[in-house]
């Protein structure tokens, strides 16, 4: 996280997370991912439930362009 916020704000966490547990980086997204082999996924999708989306094969996320949008959630198929 730290790495990609030298490029600007991060706003989505996307993939498999396998044993991340830093949860306190999440707080603040727009949009977290978690997909199969994130080890805590239960308690990502428990402690943020407005932001967590299913993901996996399949699965289509439309964000805006870097740089442009309000920081709110974005549609999320």
């Amino acid at each position: 996280m730290e790495s990609a916020a030298a490029f600007g704000r991060v706003g989505a966490l996307i993939g498999g997370l396998h044993g991340f547990n830093q949860f306190s980086a999440i707080e603040g997204l727009d949009l977290v991912c978690p997909t199969h082999c994130t080890q805590y996924i239960h308690t990502i999708r428990d402690r943020f439930p407005t932001i967590c989306h299913a993901g996996g094969v399949g699965t289509t996320i439309r964000l805006p362009p870097a740089g442009k949008g309000n920081g709110k959630t974005r549609e999320y198929v």
